[in-house]
């Protein structure tokens, strides 16, 4: 199954409980085979900057990319982090240009699971990200990504 249609599975589930059982069967058969879980990992975190671009909501991608990281094999792992590294700080770019009074909410969620993530895999790589991140916030009163990635580091941190 491609990144593409396991994301319209879930979108479909999410909004119609009558393919919600196809839903479950697509996660059964991935979890009976870690190979095609990891090459959907590696196809949903390739996805998320075109996503991006294309001003997708990649909170799918980053959910399931960031839920399967432990089927990701040891050789793997460095690889997987190094796309979702880039998938986080482009999200955080791409976030940029939101209003400063949004609401942060909906804009957490992705930066959250990507950082919680690295964290998980490698904390010297997590805490180079995410003082990057920092140090790309502008002023809070213009920019509102100060406000969205401290409250991603602490919802990362209820989650653990």
């Amino acid at each position: 199954m491609s990144a593409t249609g396991f994301l319209e599975a879930s979108y479909k589930a999410a909004a119609n409980s009558a393919a919600r059982p196809a839903f479950k069967e697509i996660l059964q058969e991935l979890s009976r085979s870690p190979a095609a879980k990891q090459k959907l990992v590696f196809e949903l975190l390739t996805m998320i900057p075109r996503l991006i671009d294309s001003r997708q909501d990649p909170s799918e991608a980053f959910l399931w990319g960031t839920r399967w990281r432990r089927s990701i094999e040891a050789p793997n792992i460095p690889e997987y982090l190094a796309l979702l590294e880039d998938a986080v700080v482009r999200y955080f770019e791409a976030i940029r240009s939101l209003p400063v009074g949004v609401d942060i909410h909906p804009w957490v969620l992705p930066l959250g699971l990507g950082l919680t993530a690295i964290g998980e895999l490698d904390t010297p790589r997590y805490t180079r990200v995410l003082n990057a991140l920092r140090q790309r916030c502008g002023n809070p009163a213009m920019d509102p990504r100060k406000r969205i990635l401290e409250a991603a580091i602490s919802d990362g941190e209820e989650r653990e």
